[in-house]
């Protein structure tokens, strides 16, 4: 069965604020763990009315083909190389994630030529070892604007708060995480390289549902 966007999405923008629609592509870099095998160097977002696929190039056996984000219905799946499941999630969920700390700050760096601010979520993970996950957001106001209505029950990576403030998509992503007493961070960053607006095609969104399984954070 394949899933799209039907009945999944029909918020429009705001009438006076143009909402972005196209494809924003990314550099990935890593540092301390290479995970090139499973994303690649490169991401691609499709991004239409708060649905949102982001399409990695790697072609690795443990490589993520696709993840899918459905916006009003927040409803998240992603689609792994090395399996015929499709793992699902209800993005509402705040899982095991507390958010510990937020931080606020303006950056000197141009990404694409647009001056950037930042914002930092520290967060904590309760399942298992101790898990502390720091993510980074750095974004200009005058590009990629969304409506930050299709984000307000996406708690799923704290989501909804970063757009609640920006209201626009992020020009570089950067997440890092230590495990247990051990303070080396491992850290993955993805930094815009091209934004393209164009109207979406929706069968970018779908994705082969015969065989789900709920994914637990």
């Amino acid at each position: 069965m394949l899933v799209g966007l039907a009945g999944c999405n029909e918020s429009t923008s705001a009438k006076n604020e143009k909402e972005f629609e196209g494809v924003i592509t990314y550099k990935i870099l890593y540092k301390d763990k290479d995970y090139s095998s499973v994303y690649g160097d490169t991401m691609k977002i499709y991004y239409s009315r708060g649905n949102i696929a982001k399409v990695y190039n790697s072609q690795g056996a443990d490589a993520v083909r696709k993840e899918v984000f459905y916006g009003e219905s927040r409803r998240y799946l992603i689609q792994l190389a090395a399996s015929d499941t499709v793992f699902t999630y209800d993005m509402a969920d705040r899982g095991n994630f507390t958010l510990a700390a937020t931080k606020r700050s303006s950056e000197d760096a141009k990404i694409l030529g647009h001056v950037c601010r930042k914002i930092e979520f520290d967060e904590v993970y309760h399942r298992g070892v101790g898990v502390k996950i720091y993510n980074s957001f750095l974004y200009s106001p005058e590009v990629l604007k969304v409506d930050k209505r299709h984000f307000k029950d996406w708690n799923f990576g704290h989501f909804n708060v970063y757009a609640g403030e920006a209201g626009v998509f992020y020009l570089k992503f950067e997440t890092s995480y230590s495990v247990g007493d051990d303070t080396k961070l491992i850290t993955r960053t993805y930094t815009a390289v091209d934004i393209q607006e164009q109207k979406i095609d929706s069968s970018i969104f779908r994705v082969d549902t015969t065989i789900t399984k709920p994914m637990i954070l």
